[in-house]
């Protein structure tokens, strides 16, 4: 699970909070990032074969 992201300037000051909805969408992002094109084609031929149960949109990022 995430959480938040508090930033401080060097006097200790608070500069930034990133929410966990906003870390969430960054991880989602860089995830998607990372895929090559022959993963996503592996993906969507299991999704297209029935070979995947019913999927959790964390578990699929494609």
């Amino acid at each position: 699970m995430l959480y938040e992201v508090k930033i401080y300037d060097g006097s200790g000051n608070l500069v930034n909070t990133i929410s966990s909805a906003d870390l969430e969408r960054r991880s989602t992002d860089y995830v998607r990032a990372q895929l090559t094109e022959r993963d996503r084609e592996h993906i969507l031929s299991l999704t297209e074969d029935g070979q995947t149960s019913e999927t959790n949109p964390h578990c699929m990022v494609a």
